[in-house]
């Protein structure tokens, strides 16, 4: 481009602005009125005939910021569930944090007996000895370690290490057969008593031949024998009993705390009597109690809670714990 075209095209643009120009470089700039008002200033064309590139309103448009749009530069966190890797996945600041542990088989015994972990991005199970195999001493009485361990739901239990001995009435599987004060071991002259377990827990069912007994006698016959009146704690454990019951009706703890019998209507105002918790909703029939009676039977037909007068006779429905 030769310096003459390059003055005058910048010239063309400055006036094309409105800007004073000095044409000579020696006097005061002309604007575009000093040459004879509004005129046209076209862009002389250079000589060679190119066209300078134009900028379309189009490309002048600002960029689209939306949401839609947005791409996250590279060193932004994007957060994902934890993991064990060494990174901090879900962009918290901290490294494989928060991670739930879970059982885990870290012997190789097969018994998923260990706890998982996670330690500098790799993952870890604790799972120290014993392991599944290894000799143990059981509930017996003497301290030598007859018995091995096994896996029993995701745990090691001791098993085979029992001195077999008659069974007797004292809550222990005296014969090692895995049942507790069966046989009648537990009955009274008059009173017939089949043992059933569950979780944890023995249950006398106790019948008499004479209809049952009275609440008292009811509660000393159970305490006679180690055991207490049942206690119902969680709808597990109902529904476990109900499929015992039969066509009986069985005394339970439960007991008004007063002697009002206006309040015996009053589910507030029952207690378990050996423990003195309260009697939940559960438990009870609908519309019980019904103010009838101060202490409570579990019923046959219902298979619910219901009061009744403490001096009818009932059978017997006794609970405890299973001892080593």
């Amino acid at each position: 481009m030769t310096s003459d075209y390059r003055s005058r095209l910048i010239l063309a643009l400055l006036l094309a602005t409105g800007c004073a120009v000095d044409v000579a470089g020696l006097g005061p700039g002309r604007t575009e009125a000093d040459l004879g008002g509004d005129r046209d200033m076209d862009v002389i064309d250079p000589p060679d005939g190119r066209v300078p590139d134009a900028t379309t309103p189009e490309d002048m448009q600002a960029p689209d910021l939306s949401v839609d749009s947005f791409v996250p530069p590279p060193d932004m966190c994007v957060a994902t569930a934890e993991s064990c890797n060494g990174v901090d996945d879900d962009c918290n600041g901290a490294i494989d944090d928060g991670l739930l542990s879970g059982p885990c088989d870290g012997d190789g015994d097969g018994c998923m007996d260990g706890s998982s972990g996670c330690a500098a991005g790799t993952p870890t199970c604790a799972d120290p000895a014993p392991m599944a195999g290894d000799p143990c001493d059981g509930p017996d009485a003497d301290t030598e370690p007859e018995g091995s361990l096994s896996c029993s739901g995701g745990g090691l239990v001791c098993s085979g290490d029992c001195t077999a001995s008659g069974e007797v009435c004292d809550r222990r599987d005296n014969d090692c057969d895995g049942d507790v004060d069966e046989d009648g071991v537990c009955s009274n002259p008059g009173t017939s008593c089949t043992s059933v377990t569950h979780d944890g827990s023995v249950y006398l069912f106790c019948t008499e031949s004479d209809g049952g007994d009275d609440w008292a006698g009811a509660r000393d016959e159970c305490r006679a024998g180690g055991y207490e009146l049942v206690q119902i704690d969680d709808a597990a454990e109902l529904a476990f009993l109900v499929m015992h019951v039969g066509s009986e009706n069985w005394w339970t703890d439960a007991r008004a705390d007063t002697d009002d019998s206006d309040l015996w209507s009053d589910p507030d105002r029952w207690d378990w009597n050996t423990s003195g918790d309260p009697v939940d909703a559960f438990v009870w029939d609908t519309g019980e109690p019904s103010g009838t009676g101060r202490c409570g039977l579990l019923r046959s037909g219902s298979m619910h809670l219901d009061d009744a007068e403490c001096g009818s006779n009932r059978q017997i429905l006794c609970e405890a714990p299973i001892l080593p």
